[in-house]
């Protein structure tokens, strides 16, 4: 008897925002409970949430429209938060409002970014990255200076020509700064398992000249809920203001550049680093009413008590096989056991990570196995 079926749909098209509204989508000073409103559309599983993220890091999630309860996760005890019970479980487009407590981060310059996210996990951005500052706390007035004698007329300073005195410049507004990627689109790159991705940019002056000798601060970020910034080597422009930067290879990351302490002469790179999963077979051929092991190892940090289900094509369609969760160390095994298979037929296998919120790559697949299965 067939007990459950587990299907699993890709779906490779990001959603499309609209223009956000509300105190959140704004720069500036923001304070206890806000809000933004936006209207998404999408061609494949649907708008599923808004997600806030704050310095890199998502700090909050909000299903935008439930669709009457068919848009949200099937096994909320689950660590995957992208299983339904529909085909298409949320709407092709969705009007919501994401509502955020910035009592839950800490006071002081922060950068925001607000994004939305399909039933697949694909997201597109609706606001930001954007630089603001949070101030819950009370703001701490200057004490009042002593009052002083009046100065004697001779010492009292010429009127000042007519117009506004001209204030000297801030660096956080004036100062630019950009950094790029090969192949980014939208602040993001694409990269495979175990490659460096060679990063370059430049920064200007108020006048648009370029800043040489300018000391660049390098921070990164795993892409993983709870991560802490970690600082790397700062690096200087050369002559014509530019810089490079080669990020080793590892985990999905954001990368930061800074220049000085203003947020604005600030910018971000996000780093999506395919999965390297691999996949053996305890058998090359074997015989209908025996069981094949399948085993391998998911790489890289974070790999733990992860999902990586078997597949096996028939026709044009890749179908379940098996499914296992890692240990500590990556590895996983499933075993299957053939039952139905009445003449010699060769199949094809294959395993495949899907996105999972705690594991810091993009989804992937290992490379194809094929089994001999005797009558």
């Amino acid at each position: 008897m067939i007990f459950a079926a587990h299907f699993l749909l890709e779906d490779l098209s990001n959603p499309v925002p609209g223009t956000p509204t509300g105190a959140l989508a704004k720069g500036g000073v923001h304070r206890g409970t806000e809000s933004v409103t936006f209207t998404a559309t999408d061609q494949g599983s649907g708008v599923y949430r808004g997600v806030i993220e704050i310095d890199g890091v998502p700090v909050h999630r909000e299903i935008i429209d439930a669709n009457g309860g068919k848009c949200a996760d099937a096994y909320p005890a689950d660590p995957d938060p992208f299983q339904f019970v529909n085909r298409v479980p949320c709407k092709l487009s969705a009007n919501g409002t994401v509502r955020f407590d910035t009592t839950t981060v800490p006071d002081g310059p922060h950068e925001i970014r607000i994004s939305v996210e399909d039933a697949a996990g694909n997201r597109a951005t609706v606001f930001g990255a954007e630089p603001v500052t949070i101030q819950n706390g009370p703001v701490r007035s200057a004490p009042a200076a002593l009052a002083s004698p009046a100065p004697p007329p001779d010492a009292l300073t010429p009127p000042s020509p007519i117009g506004r005195p001209l204030a000297p410049p801030s660096a956080a507004r004036t100062i630019t700064l950009t950094a790029t990627a090969p192949g980014a689109k939208d602040d993001m790159v694409r990269s495979a398992y175990g490659r460096r991705v060679p990063i370059s940019g430049t920064i200007r002056n108020a006048d648009g000249n370029p800043m040489s000798g300018a000391r660049i601060d390098v921070t990164t970020l795993l892409r993983v809920p709870r991560a802490k910034a970690r600082t790397q080597r700062p690096i200087t422009t050369d002559a014509s203001g530019a810089f490079r930067y080669l990020l080793p290879a590892g985990p999905s990351r954001t990368i930061t550049f800074a220049h000085g302490a203003g947020p604005a002469a600030k910018t971000s790179i996000d780093v999506r680093v395919r999965a390297r999963l691999s996949l053996r077979l305890s058998r090359r051929k074997l015989r209908n009413g025996s069981a094949a092991r399948y085993s391998g190892t998911l790489a890289g940090p974070n790999a733990g008590r992860k999902l990586v289900d078997v597949q096996v094509i028939v026709g044009r369609q890749w179908r379940p096989v098996c499914s296992a969760r890692t240990t500590a160390r990556g590895r996983y095994a499933c075993r299957y056991r053939f039952k139905r298979t009445f003449r010699t037929t060769r199949y094809t296998f294959r395993a495949r990570v899907r996105r999972q919120e705690t594991l810091p790559y993009e989804p992937s697949q290992s490379v194809r196995r094929r089994l001999t299965v005797l009558p």
